[in-house]
């Protein structure tokens, strides 16, 4: 028997005790009274449940706070109904859920799974002002090439699995599962995260429950960051994700969900939406080891665009790029990674302005590339112990891993014949040069 651990409030005021005193009443109290139903309303929960079912493809059910079923199962596979209808079978399957939600809960983000039965399940957490409301639990798919950390729960249910034995119906059932890539999961459940948290906060403000909560976008502008760094991560396993992920259909997804955020008035929502969408279309899909400096230049714009809509006034950037290089040929994503740095360093360091000047000219037969900034300047020993906290954890991760790759580029293509150099002037800012020859090597088109 599984037990559930969590309480669904996260975060007690240690001044109050185990309660508030009466005659208190608080914001964080208003969300604890509160539940998924009350926040959706069960028909309007499942159809948005219906709805990303069918955008990403994946089985889906809603449960609450408790591992309780809240809607109908959408999607499920011949096999999963079967066995949530059996007496040890469903205790399993439940166990299962229980068992996801709890880790989803403690890392406070979705938490990919193999249940007792070896299909790769997710279960993504609704989680508002830290208060645990419940979640979206599903997938129902075979795969064959998951990474070895994993979760695989056969053993750790063993016994339970041995209760319920699969007769020669019921492996058929199994076997006519279908069988994904990891990626493609891994991708697909990051925009069903996405799509939930945004509906969620949507939800909660237009109903006044919370004053300070922040505004409707803020939940989908750190998936869209997050989704950013996945996309870095795998900038140099290029090969494997043309072949193994539906690019396509990613981009029509996001296409769906950007007509979605007009039909709920959420402007802002879709412009993000559109710019993360083109540029998906322009930087997944690697197809070129050279692309013209303007198309380079179109892509590193629409970024500074996406993170001008998340952070406002505080981000303000300026692009110089000489006439006479932009129908240049370059070395794919050699400019980004820098941009990247610049943006998340200069931002997540302090608190103020940060002014981006992103420069491209000729001199002298050669290509110079300039990311200056005037944010804190700091070295990379300063920011390794500033960020030592998080283990690598975080969004600076991809971005070393992008930088490392592009310096491997420019070394494969030029040899020694090229520079790179990242300097800091503290409390003046950093600039990033790169500089390479304007001449290719023969034989690049």
């Amino acid at each position: 028997m599984t037990e559930t651990f969590y309480d669904r409030d996260l975060s007690p005021d240690p001044k109050d005790g185990p309660g508030l005193p009466l005659g208190r009443i608080t914001d964080d109290e208003a969300i604890s009274r509160f539940d998924i139903l009350n926040l959706f309303g069960k028909e309007r929960l499942e159809k948005i449940q219906s709805t990303i079912a069918k955008a990403t493809g994946l089985a889906l059910v809603t449960l609450d706070y408790k591992g309780d079923p809240l809607t109908e199962m959408t999607g499920f596979t011949p096999f999963c109904q079967e066995m949530r209808q059996g007496e040890n079978s469903a205790q399993l399957c439940r166990s299962s859920d229980v068992y996801g939600a709890g880790q989803a809960l403690a890392r406070q983000k979705k938490y990919i799974y193999f249940c007792p039965c070896g299909l790769l399940e997710v279960a993504i957490p609704i989680i508002v002002r830290n208060h645990y409301l419940g979640g979206f639990y599903g997938g129902q798919v075979r795969c064959d090439n998951a990474p070895g950390g994993i979760t695989r729960l056969g053993k750790l249910f063993e016994d339970d699995l041995a209760k319920c034995p699969l007769n020669v119906k019921q492996k058929k059932k199994y076997k006519n599962i279908a069988v994904v890539d990891f990626d493609y999961f891994s991708n697909m459940t990051d925009l069903l995260t996405m799509i939930i948290s945004q509906i969620s906060e949507k939800e909660l403000v237009s109903r006044s429950l919370t004053k300070g909560i922040t505004d409707e976008l803020s939940t989908a502008q750190y998936q869209v960051r997050r989704l950013e760094t996945e996309l870095n991560l795998k900038k140099s396993e290029v090969v494997k994700l043309k072949s193994s992920l539906n690019y396509h259909f990613l981009i029509n997804t996001l296409n769906a969900i950007s007509n979605l955020a007009v039909i709920e008035d959420s402007p802002r929502t879709n412009e993000m939406i559109i710019l993360f969408a083109e540029h998906l279309r322009h930087a997944l899909p690697v197809q070129k080891n050279y692309l013209l400096l303007a198309e380079e230049i179109n892509n590193v714009e629409r970024f500074l665009k996406m993170q001008k809509v998340r952070y406002g006034n505080l981000l303000n950037f300026t692009l110089k790029i000489s006439e006479d290089s932009t129908m240049r040929k370059i070395p794919a994503h050699i400019i980004m990674p820098f941009v990247e740095r610049t943006v998340f360093y200069g931002l997540a360091t302090r608190e103020a302005e940060l002014n981006i000047t992103v420069s491209v000219a000729l001199k002298n037969n050669d290509m110079i590339i300039m990311v200056t900034d005037d944010g804190p300047g700091l070295s990379e020993e300063e920011l390794a112990i500033k960020f030592a906290a998080f283990d690598n954890g975080y969004e600076g991760e991809a971005i070393h891993i992008a930088l490392a790759g592009a310096h491997q580029r420019l070394n494969d293509i030029f040899g020694q014949n090229y520079e790179l150099e990242i300097k800091n002037y503290p409390g003046r800012g950093t600039d990033s040069i790169i500089r390479f020859p304007a001449r290719l090597p023969a034989g690049v088109i």
